[in-house]
């Protein structure tokens, strides 16, 4: 089992339930082929550096998953098709993956979406800045008065 990533550039003006379910049928064909999606993420909508079948922006999406190539064939050949799909790149990111190290990743993930970490903002760092920046001595003229006192003699 290997591990993958694809991101998707989707059409702009999918609604949410739209881009929902392409995520949905993407996830169900790797589910199909015996594989494990481990993170879905949505980008947003952004401006093309350039247009793509006449859009100027584009729905971007990231699924990362783990199976074999088998998924990835099958999930690259239905997007091939879907016409709410402008592109998809995949890319493998590791090889020899274990199902177990991808469930406790898994489960890492969803322990840190639970327990999001706040820190608090204290004036202590502010303080260590201070001491840690060079001190700026001003500029009191004294080269040029020495310069000229030299022209001088």
């Amino acid at each position: 089992m290997n591990r993958y990533e694809i991101v998707m550039v989707a059409l702009s003006d999918l609604s949410k339930d739209d881009v929902d379910s392409l995520i949905e049928r993407s996830s169900s064909i790797i589910a199909n082929m015996k594989g494990i999606v481990v993170k879905v993420e949505k980008w947003g909508t952004r401006k093309l550096a350039y247009r793509i079948r006449k859009q100027p922006r584009g729905t971007y999406i990231l699924i990362d998953f783990a199976g074999d190539s088998a998924a990835v064939n099958e999930l690259e050949r239905n997007l091939k098709f879907d016409d709410e799909v402008l592109r998809f790149q995949t890319v493998r990111k590791a090889t020899a993956v274990t199902r177990e190290e991808i469930e406790k990743e898994i489960e890492g993930l969803k322990k840190e979406e639970k327990t999001p970490e706040v820190k608090p903002l204290t004036a202590a760092p502010a303080k260590e800045a201070d001491e840690a920046a060079p001190a700026v001595q001003k500029d009191t003229g004294s080269e040029e008065a020495a310069a000229e006192d030299k022209g001088k003699e």
